[in-house]
């Protein structure tokens, strides 16, 4: 899910509905799922948000550092959002880590606006999505994908153009690949394609085709898809499902799809977007998990916690201040050639990123 604050032209929906959809459905559960009541006494949650869009709503940013769930790993949709995410990241270095990529809403406009470099066959955005990556140097490749079923809100029987999609989502895979990042996956209706994709890359059998880890957030697909897409050798090893109670509560199969995920590769996620909704939809999709997987509370927090930070590349024992954030000079390219980073291209990229806002 994305934005509900998004720019019109690239929202899926009326945002007023959005939040109120999503406030409702995280306020009233859904049937079936009984929370257990927290005690007093209980220690504060150490919990792992995989997948949220705080900056979406920068009025409860404030907030962020009173939640009890312990870490968000916030995603960046767009270039114009980019900022957002890694200025709340900066002041909140211990709670956050930051994600920075183009949802495949956003890749049709992206590709619009910052077209094809003449002299080098390189789109200017992917340009500028590495050098954010390269001065942010633990953070993620996300939120990326694909998606057969959005409609442009203006236009609800036209479709967000599938080609211009792959070609986006391609081009952030190959460069998470490159330089080794994890990756946070949007795939909706689109579980033939992506099988199709990552069985390519596989048989490629070239691990540095392939990003450091991919997370399928609210993983939708089939039991089926999950265990072939764990039979690909080592790059299924690779592969995280997140769950989410706001998307996933919805499917039937919700309570297989948790069953069927291996206890090493399950993550949580509120995949919300104000920072006042995060506990109560992690402490419901936590309560999905432990009915599933017959934990108990402090086991599914454990356990999920652990696996995002192993997902996200995070030592157990926490990131110090100063390795979090690289805002340093230009780093120099492999082949001993000076990259294209100057200071100016720098301030180029602050422009150009709030420039599609």
């Amino acid at each position: 899910m994305i934005a509900s604050t998004a720019p019109a032209q690239q929202s899926n929906s009326a945002p007023s509905a959005n939040a109120a959809a999503e406030s409702a459905l995280i306020s009233n559960g859904v049937a079936g799922l009984t929370l257990a009541p927290t005690s007093a006494n209980a220690p504060a949650p150490t919990m792992f948000d995989a997948h949220c869009h705080l900056t979406d709503t920068p009025a409860q940013l404030a907030n962020l550092p009173a939640l009890a769930t312990g870490m968000v790993a916030l995603m960046g949709t767009r270039l114009g959002d980019w900022d957002h995410v890694a200025d709340t990241f900066i002041q909140n270095p211990t709670r956050a880590i930051a994600g920075f990529g183009i949802h495949p809403w956003y890749a049709e406009a992206t590709e619009k606006e910052h077209p094809t470099d003449d002299v080098y066959a390189t789109p200017v955005w992917i340009k500028l999505l590495k050098r954010r990556l390269r001065r942010f140097p633990h953070a993620f490749v996300g939120e990326i994908g694909v998606d057969r079923i959005a409609t442009h809100p203006d236009r609800p029987t036209v479709k967000y153009d599938w080609d211009a999609q792959v070609r986006v989502f391609r081009h952030q895979w190959q460069l998470a690949a490159a330089m080794q990042r994890p990756v946070s996956v949007h795939m909706v209706q689109a579980p033939g394609w992506f099988q199709d994709f990552v069985r390519a890359e596989a048989k490629r059998k070239d691990p540095t085709t392939w990003p450091r880890t991919i997370m399928l957030h609210s993983f939708s697909g089939s039991v089926e898809l999950l265990q072939q897409l764990l039979r690909l050798g080592k790059f299924g090893k690779r592969l995280y499902f997140s769950y989410s109670f706001f998307v996933n509560s919805r499917s039937p199969k919700f309570h297989a799809q948790l069953q069927a995920t291996p206890d090493d590769r399950l993550l949580i996620e509120s995949d919300v977007h104000k920072v006042d909704l995060v506990d109560s939809a992690m402490e419901q999709v936590l309560e999905a998990v432990c009915q599933a997987k017959n934990w108990t509370r402090d086991e599914a927090i454990q356990i999920t916690t652990e696996n995002s930070r192993r997902a996200f590349g995070l030592p157990a024992n926490g990131l110090a201040k100063d390795t979090v954030i690289d805002l340093g000079e230009p780093q120099v390219e492999s082949d001993g050639e000076s990259s294209d980073d100057s200071e100016s291209s720098s301030d180029d990229e602050e422009e150009i990123g709030r420039k599609i806002i």
